[in-house]
């Protein structure tokens, strides 16, 4: 534990380094570059170590080490393989923080999606009603679980349910598709106009 926060956050490179290159030190007692921090490696037992940057398109990401109990000379091939190693911890590390950011984006998009004041449903290309937020489910008076599923156009009223198929295929073709009125059935009976747009309902 000592070891680790002694060296925490040491680097050989600078954090804008564009071409860091692998750094192999066969002999710790004889290296001037890592005087301060001698003591607390040859305390851990180290004798020899390599710093193998973790780089991934254009970006540092940080280091990975290997270490030796006795002085050691990095032969060819012991440098290729550190280098392929860290190549996919890189990649593996890169991966992991994109599928974070995704998560966050979605869940962001989620959040958004949920609390807006305006009606939003989506709509598969089949017609059945995918998902809903909370402001349809409260000026519809219907639970999620009674409307999801179903044929958007049943919740349409009758005389309009032609004009609104026609509209959900062009806007599902990619074609421009104008705002228009459309009259929906809620759960009591009563009428609720919305002003229906490319990509949802306002």
């Amino acid at each position: 534990e000592d070891y680790r926060k002694a060296v925490e956050g040491h680097s050989p490179w600078s954090p804008e380094e564009k071409n860091p290159q692998p750094i192999f030190i066969s002999k710790v007692e004889d290296e001037p570059s890592l005087e301060k921090l001698r003591p607390v490696i040859l305390g851990e037992g180290i004798r020899a170590l390599g710093f193998i940057p973790l780089f991934y398109q254009c970006q540092l990401l940080g280091k990975f080490m290997i270490y030796y109990n006795i002085p050691h000379q990095f032969n060819e091939d012991e440098v290729q393989l550190l280098q392929t190693i860290a190549g996919h911890i890189a990649f593996a590390i890169e991966r992991k923080r994109a599928e974070e950011a995704l998560r966050k984006s979605e869940d962001k998009y989620r959040f958004l999606y949920e609390k807006s004041p305006t009606v939003n449903l989506i709509i598969g290309i089949d017609g059945k009603i995918k998902d809903i937020n909370e402001a349809m489910i409260e000026k519809f008076g219907y639970s999620k679980e009674e409307i999801v599923g179903r044929d958007a156009l049943e919740f349409v009223v009758p005389e309009q349910r032609e004009k609104v198929a026609t509209q959900l295929e062009r806007d599902f073709k990619g074609e421009y598709t104008p705002e228009i009125d459309v009259d929906i059935l809620t759960k009591d009976g009563s009428i609720h106009t919305l002003l229906f747009s490319p990509g949802g309902v306002i």
